[in-house]
């Protein structure tokens, strides 16, 4: 994280979009609003999660703690603090009463958070006694369960009223990067850099397919209906699966780098992929067909999302920017510029009005985006 000051521009209006007079060099690309400039944190911030209300956001940092924020004020209401590493991943509970974090130091820990009190923590530790580092934590859609991705090639599911493991998923190879439930909660599908995805069935811990791809696997997500899901990776492609079988559908063939992220539209039909390639694509989740190549980026994608309305989608990027484009013609509508290290998160709030990122910097900013 560097140490530099961020200085804000002054403001103007232009048609549908808030922006500033500033622009990006040649590209010319109007700056959005920011609205709320996010200081707390003292070293990078690793991700973000907003409440499904999108009333408050939780960030990770590698400065031990998490932070819970006020997006309509941009002020830091809660931190989170107990972890002995780097916090790796934080998530809300779907009733936003409860706050999961995932740390190197090998713990996830549970908050309330409404007080910033820790309710338990939860420890994996390796055959040799030693912690390992967990990559990922999240809830299951009805709050009864956590589950967690570490380094020691598992994943594993936690009883949220005990605190007690439930079930231990074993199959990869190596270390598992990320486990995210289906809409329901029924299946889980975990990432790992064994060149696999895996899908299991939650209730009985059983696994369901293995899903091949030909290098490491980064990056998963399911429909919005839970009937299939994509994965993403290093081989370049980005690949459809049907959810209750593991067979494979679709191949999205087109980026010329790892595939960082995915994500479908909250209707299903279309599903948009960031990249090291320096491009995000939205395709056509039935066909798999290109619709449009979002390109500007000077470096890698590291994420790409559908606003809520699907009419835009904003990428983050290892450039230090994010961007606001219409998902429908791929025009770049406007620049998220400020902050000066990657931009490793990014998100719309629920209202699909404002849009939130965060970055190595330390720092996350507030955009106005319509």
């Amino acid at each position: 994280m560097t140490g530099k000051s961020r200085i804000l521009p002054a403001l103007g209006f232009v048609g549908a979009l808030l922006l500033t007079s500033n622009s990006i060099g040649q590209d010319e690309l109007p700056r959005a609003e920011e609205l709320n400039l996010l200081f707390g944190h003292a070293n990078d911030i690793n991700s973000l999660a907003l409440s499904l209300d999108g009333a408050r956001m939780v960030t990770a940092s590698n400065d031990r703690t998490a932070r819970i924020w006020d997006l309509t004020t941009g002020e830091s209401i809660l931190v989170l603090s107990g972890h002995q590493n780097a916090v790796t991943d934080v998530a809300f509970s779907a009733d936003g009463t409860r706050v999961v974090t995932s740390s190197r130091d090998g713990s996830a820990r549970i908050w309330d958070a409404t007080t910033a009190v820790e309710l338990f923590a939860i420890s994996v530790v390796g055959p040799n006694g030693r912690a390992q580092i967990l990559n990922r934590a999240a809830f299951s859609p009805d709050g009864s369960l956590i589950v967690t991705a570490s380094f020691d090639r598992t994943a594993r599911l936690w009883d949220i009223a005990t605190g007690e493991e439930v079930a231990v998923l074993v199959g990869h190879s190596n270390l598992v990067w990320d486990a995210v439930f289906s809409p329901d909660g029924s299946q889980l599908v975990t990432v790992s850099y064994d060149n696999t995805a895996r899908l299991w069935d939650v209730a009985s811990g059983e696994e369901i397919a293995v899903l091949n791809h030909d290098s490491l696997v980064s990056t998963a997500a399911f429909s919005p209906d839970g009937t299939r899901l994509i994965t993403g990776s290093a081989d370049q492609t980005a690949r459809i699966w049907d959810a209750a079988t593991g067979a494979e559908l679709v191949v999205l063939n087109g980026h010329i780098g790892e595939v960082r992220s995915v994500a479908f539209s909250s209707d299903g039909s279309r599903i948009v992929t960031a990249s090291n390639d320096q491009s995000a694509r939205v395709w056509d989740a039935e066909t798999g067909e290109v619709i449009v190549v979002l390109e500007g980026h000077k470096q890698d994608v590291t994420e790409a999302v559908f606003s809520p309305d699907g009419t835009l989608v904003a990428t983050a990027s290892d450039d230090s920017t994010g961007r606001i484009w219409s998902a429908a013609t791929g025009e770049p509508l406007a620049a998220l510029t400020g902050h000066l290290e990657p931009v490793v998160g990014i998100a719309f709030t629920a209202d699909g009005t404002r849009v939130v990122t965060v970055s190595t910097d330390g720092t996350g900013s507030i955009w106005r985006v319509r």
